[in-house]
């Protein structure tokens, strides 16, 4: 039986083993009661008695020599049938040996003792052995050997018992190999039980991940549904006109005159004092003329004012000499070549509601402006919605309204090379 077919067949239990060796046990008692019983009928020998038979010496007396040599022709005649012969090994052989040569016949060791101690203790002192027939009778006679047939049944017998033995042996060793393979087939059983475990655990957390995406899958089909007729609500409303308001001739013109400057960002908006700023920049440049002569360039700044401060570059440009000729003396020009507003923390803004209410900044701003004076509203992108307000709010009143957009990032400057407002 080899491996693979161990492994195809079921699980091999002790008590198949059992069965087998009870089985074996079985056989085994049947062969020995049937070689018992034709033992049984086979004609009961007697124990050999065979003796050695040796010449006497030449000293005997001639009636001794003729008795003993009557009597080993008589054994001689009478072991003409096989003697059998058992091995230490158990299994049992004919050994007949016909002494022709050396006249002597071979007896088993516990019978011939007794003919070996008689030949040793020699002859008698009166130099002859008296021996009488009768004696001599009783000494050789011979047993029947067994049939050979029950003879060759026995040592097959011993054979299949050997086999057997080993048969048993190696069905032993079979039951090892199959124990320990059951017992490794119980480890992964155990370790299989435990992933079995586990993938239980696994898919009854899945079963509950389930159930609650099929709970989120029934809610957004309930919602989807409530949408869907909100949809079919509203398609059936009358959709609203919007208003679009538009100028038929929206002409511009550059700004002379003065100008109010605002600031819009984030949807709030915030008074500019530009004016203001630069006055005290002219100020302060004349106060640090004599020390701006000496430098071709000079930064500084002016305010806060309202939260906003003016920083500006002070440049000294050469005078052409024509002007110079025509003054009669030398001249040097003193310009501002640059300035930037940078809003403070300080700076106060106004949503559209609060700038178009009476009193706030933006009306006040509006009602001290000259009639003539143009509204410059400096928009960052997200307040273009404001704008529109406040210029509608600032026409209705009769200002000019212009707008400078900004990107985001980029401050309220100016210098001599920019451009003019262009209002409308």
């Amino acid at each position: 039986m080899t491996r693979r077919g161990l492994e195809n067949q079921p699980g091999f239990g002790s008590d198949s083993f059992l069965d087998i060796v009870a089985n074996i046990v079985g056989i085994l008692i049947i062969l020995i009661v049937v070689a018992g019983l034709r033992v049984s009928q086979a004609p009961v020998p007697t124990r050999p008695a065979a003796q050695r038979c040796q010449v006497e010496p030449a000293t005997r007396s001639d009636h001794s020599t003729s008795h003993v040599r009557a009597n080993t022709s008589r054994v001689r005649s009478t072991n003409a049938a096989p003697a059998v012969a058992t091995t230490d090994g158990g299994a049992s052989q004919p050994s007949r040996r016909h002494a022709t040569a050396s006249h002597r016949t071979e007896v088993p060791a516990e019978e011939a003792a007794p003919t070996a101690a008689a030949d040793q203790t020699g002859p008698e002192p009166g130099g002859e052995q008296t021996e009488s027939p009768e004696a001599t009778a009783q000494v050789l006679p011979h047993e029947p050997a067994p049939p050979p047939d029950l003879v060759a049944r026995a040592v097959q017998l011993r054979k299949d018992i050997e086999a057997f033995e080993d048969h048993l042996d190696e069905i032993g060793r079979v039951y090892r190999r199959t124990a320990e393979q059951v017992d490794q087939l119980r480890e992964r059983l155990g370790k299989l039980r435990q992933e079995l475990a586990s993938a239980r655990t696994d898919a009854a957390h899945a079963g509950r991940r389930l159930a609650a995406a099929r709970f989120d899958l029934d809610e957004a089909r309930r919602q989807l549904a409530r949408l869907q007729q909100e949809w079919e609500r509203l398609q059936k409303m009358p959709r609203p006109v919007h208003r679009i308001e538009h100028k038929v001739t929206p002409v511009s013109h550059e700004v002379h005159g003065q100008e109010l400057h605002f600031r819009l960002s984030g949807e709030r908006v915030s008074v500019v004092p530009l004016d203001e700023l630069l006055q005290r920049l002219k100020s302060q440049i004349q106060r640090q003329r004599d020390w701006l002569i000496r430098f071709r360039r000079h930064e500084g700044q002016v305010g806060p004012v309202d939260g906003y401060t003016l920083t500006y570059v002070v440049e000294r440009k050469p005078v052409p000499i024509l002007e110079e000729l025509q003054a009669g003396r030398r001249m040097i020009r003193i310009i501002v070549s640059r300035w930037e507003l940078v809003p403070g923390p300080d700076v106060v803004e106004e949503t559209a509601v609060r700038a178009l209410d009476p009193g706030s900044r933006f009306s006040t701003a509006l009602l001290l402006a000259p009639p003539d004076a143009t509204l410059t509203f400096w928009v960052y992108p997200d307040s273009f919605s404001l704008f529109r307000r406040l210029q509608r709010a600032a026409q209705e009143r009769g200002f000019t309204v212009a707008g400078r957009p900004l990107p985001f990032g980029v401050p309220i400057a100016g210098s001599p090379f920019g451009s003019r407002s262009a209002g409308q």
